[in-house]
């Protein structure tokens, strides 16, 4: 997902070129255009109604990011990114922000 939301944003590699098979490489990006991708893709594979999900139900962080088959350090990544939201949220709706690590 993250090579795809580089796509997406229209990123330019620092670097590319065919290999033999005549396939691209891909060499790079700058370090804000990996950060724009990491956002984008963690948005996409853990949008705002899982996050409220997981936290509801409670699940066990690294059970959830299994479940939505992401990396571990993805979920508490789109957790704190859009904690300040979440306050809100989770009174409206009635919950708490409980998380269990």
């Amino acid at each position: 997902m993250h090579e795809c939301a580089h796509l997406n944003l229209n990123h330019e590699p620092v670097e590319a070129g065919q290999v033999a098979n005549g396939l691209l490489m891909v060499g790079g990006y700058r370090p804000r255009q990996e950060a724009e991708a990491d956002c984008l893709a963690g948005a996409l594979l853990l949008p705002r109604v899982a996050l409220l999900a997981i936290i509801q139900s409670g699940t066990p962080l690294r059970d959830a990011a299994q479940a939505y088959v992401t990396r571990n350090d993805m979920l508490p990544m789109r957790l704190n990114r859009t904690g300040r939201q979440f306050a809100g949220e989770l009174s409206l709706c009635g919950m708490s922000a409980r998380r269990r690590v």
